[in-house]
């Protein structure tokens, strides 16, 4: 009125950091699977595990390393989120206890920022 600031009264807001996503293949973190399991599933996700709010987090970039018998036969370092030809044709030329490992993957949310995850590690049985 007039000009004049007048406080009608407050309101205390919580603000919540965001926590970093787990980075997962069909809902797994870990694990020994079939060569199979790799070879059907579309790639690697962000999720956020039970966070109160709806935030969605997409993979940018990852590096796929792929061990048999404690040797490195391939890596790579890939954009997006998704397992291309070419990382399946090599997982499965993969045999029992070889190791495929995702490391670098680096996840983009919603407010266009950048967070580098932590890796994930599977054994083929």
């Amino acid at each position: 009125m007039n000009n004049d600031t007048i406080q009608l009264g407050s309101y205390v807001l919580r603000v919540l950091d965001v926590p970093d996503p787990a980075p997962k293949v069909a809902g797994r973190s870990e694990g020994a699977f079939p060569v199979t399991f790799f070879l059907s599933n579309a790639g690697i996700s962000a999720d956020l595990d039970d966070f109160i709010f709806e935030v969605q987090f997409k993979v940018r970039s990852y590096a796929a390393v792929l061990m048999q018998k404690e040797n490195i036969v391939f890596k790579k370092e890939f954009d997006g989120n998704t397992f291309p030809t070419e990382l399946k044709a090599q997982i499965s030329n993969l045999g029992y206890g070889a190791i495929v490992q995702f490391e670098d993957i680096v996840a983009v949310g919603p407010d266009g920022s950048e967070r580098k995850l932590a890796p994930l590690s599977f054994t083929i049985r």
